[in-house]
C-alpha cells in the first residue's frame, strides 16, 4: 500500500513538471529562489508579503505565531469573500509550528511544553502536541 502511494506522488511530481515545462519537478527552495529572482513579493499584498518575511527571513521565536495570527486572521477574513482561501489556514499554522519548532531548537536544548505552547496561541496543546510529533 505504502508503494502504491509513493507511485502516485512520482506520478503527481512528474506531471507537476511536464506541465511546467521542466526535466525535474521544482523543489521548495527553487520555487523561492525563483520568486525572489523576479521580485515577485511587489505583486502581492502586504499581508502575504509579510507572511513570507516572518517565516523565511526573520528570526524571532518568540514573537513568530503572534505575528502570524495577525496573517490567520487576515486570511479567514478574506475567506468571507472567497471561501477556498479557508483551505490554507491549516496548513499555514502546521507550517508556523514547524518553523517555530526549527528556531526554538538553534536556541534551546530543552523546553518546558507549557512555554512552547505559550508561544502558539493559536492552536490547543492537543494540536501542538500532534504537531511536534510529526515533525519528529
Amino acid at each position: 500500500r505504502l508503494l502504491d502511494m509513493d507511485g502516485i506522488i512520482v506520478e503527481k511530481h512528474r506531471r507537476l513538471a511536464t506541465l511546467l515545462g521542466l526535466q525535474s519537478p521544482p523543489t521548495r527552495q527553487s520555487l523561492i529562489n525563483d520568486m525572489v529572482r523576479f521580485n515577485l513579493l511587489q505583486y502581492v499584498v502586504p499581508e502575504v508579503k509579510e507572511l513570507y518575511n516572518w517565516l523565511e527571513v526573520d528570526f524571532h521565536p518568540r514573537k513568530l505565531c503572534g505575528r502570524v495570527t495577525k496573517v490567520l486572521n487576515w486570511v479567514r477574513d478574506q475567506a468571507e469573500k472567497e471561501s477556498d482561501l479557508q483551505q490554507y489556514v491549516p496548513h499555514l499554522q502546521n507550517n508556523t509550528i514547524l518553523r517555530l519548532l526549527q528556531q526554538v531548537a538553534q536556541i534551546y536544548q530543552s523546553i518546558e511544553f507549557s512555554r512552547l505552547a505559550s508561544l502558539v496561541p493559536f492552536v490547543d496543546a492537543f494540536q501542538l502536541e500532534r504537531s511536534i510529533v510529526d515533525a519528529a
